[in-house]
């Protein structure tokens, strides 16, 4: 998953009463900065007030992640995140203002303050949770180690050794593959990986450049629309549920936190009713993603049965089993050396809206 399901934003758009939305990648998040190419003062109040002075919403993004941000065949920037962004923009009354970056640049100019938000697919982490409070996951991300089935050299994760293996480095894709080195007594230094992007993945599967690819949905149906009956999954998360989980989920300041508990608490029965629903209506859901990001119908409707709208439906109103969740979360980035302290999820994990939100949602069912 490289960052790769939804949106990470400044905390100035909590003060808007929207929320920080993240997905899914291993890269370090920022600090907040200021607002904008401005320098507004530390609080959320006097950075919104800031964006609504200059009139504008600067937007950060990749702009080739298809369909979260990219260019249609007009080369229009479109999809997903350029929809809600716009919509952001939209509330707080001014207009959006689209900053197209690679990955690593978009955390630079969020750290330089060039930027008032990042909305692109960015992992919920430990190290993040030291600067933000975490709401409910609102996704799990498919992600799967993909060989050719005409390769009769490899079948099982030992038959990795020596390989070329393509990965994203820093994203849940890679994880997974370290995962499943890991279970056949490897690591990383047993396999050749290249880094590639999705597209060069699919390209190199073809040509029989690489061995295997890990990736993340919906680039996993990208990857099988391409090979046919030729795509076969070594391994995905699903298999490394005891060990590792991607939870995605919508994050705000301890400021903001502290000072609209009501705010979070109706936004948290809101998201439950939407798990509800989606869960409910998952064709429905895709076909409406489709439309709304101008994407390709057969893709998202491909992309139904990778991912797991279930289990959140599932476990709201567990504390105990969304506890473990991020606590799982929390051993596979200590275990990779991406922190190295334990923190009790509790002190970043809004347990309280949670329990609350669900009770209310409940309540009025």
């Amino acid at each position: 998953m490289k960052r790769r399901t939804f949106i990470s934003m400044m905390s100035v758009m909590a003060a808007a009463g929207v929320l920080t939305l993240s997905g899914c990648s291993n890269s370090s998040t920022s600090t907040a900065a200021s607002t904008g190419a401005s320098s507004a003062a530390g609080s959320a109040a006097d950075q919104l007030a800031a964006i609504q002075a200059s009139g504008k919403l600067i937007v950060a993004l990749e702009g080739a992640w298809q369909p979260w941000s990219y260019h249609d065949e007009s080369d229009t920037l479109v999809g997903y995140d350029v929809e809600v962004s716009r919509a952001i923009a939209e509330k707080l009354g001014v207009e959006p203002e689209y900053v197209e970056s690679d990955w690593d640049s978009l955390f630079a100019g969020l750290d330089a303050g060039r930027f008032d938000m990042v909305c692109n697919g960015v992992e919920v982490t430990d190290e993040r949770a030291l600067t933000y409070d975490f709401t409910t996951p609102y996704g799990y991300i498919h992600t799967a180690l993909a060989v050719r089935k005409d390769n009769d050299e490899i079948k099982t994760f030992e038959d990795l050794k020596g390989k070329t293996v393509a990965v994203s480095s820093g994203t849940s894709s890679e994880i997974i593959l370290e995962q499943a080195l890991a279970r056949a007594g490897m690591t990383m230094d047993d396999i050749n990986t290249v880094e590639m992007t999705v597209d060069g993945m699919t390209t190199a599967m073809i040509s029989g450049q690489i061995d295997a690819a890990a990736s993340w949905s919906p680039n996993t149906v990208t990857l099988q629309n391409a090979l046919g009956d030729n795509y076969v999954d070594l391994g995905t998360n699903a298999d490394f549920l005891d060990s590792a989980i991607f939870p995605s989920s919508y994050i705000c300041t301890p400021e903001y936190a502290e000072a609209n508990h009501d705010i979070l608490v109706r936004f948290a029965q809101a998201l439950d009713k939407a798990h509800d629903w989606r869960a409910a209506h998952p064709e429905e859901m895709a076909k409406l993603l489709a439309k709304e990001l101008d994407a390709p119908e057969d893709t998202m409707l491909a992309a139904v049965g990778e991912a797991d709208w279930q289990t959140i439906t599932e476990v709201c109103g567990d504390m105990d089993a969304i506890k473990t969740v991020y606590e799982t979360q929390q051993g596979i980035f200590l275990d990779n050396g991406t922190i190295t302290e334990n923190v009790p999820v509790e002190d970043y994990v809004l347990f309280d809206v949670m329990q609350e939100a669900y009770d209310a949602y409940s309540a009025a069912k």
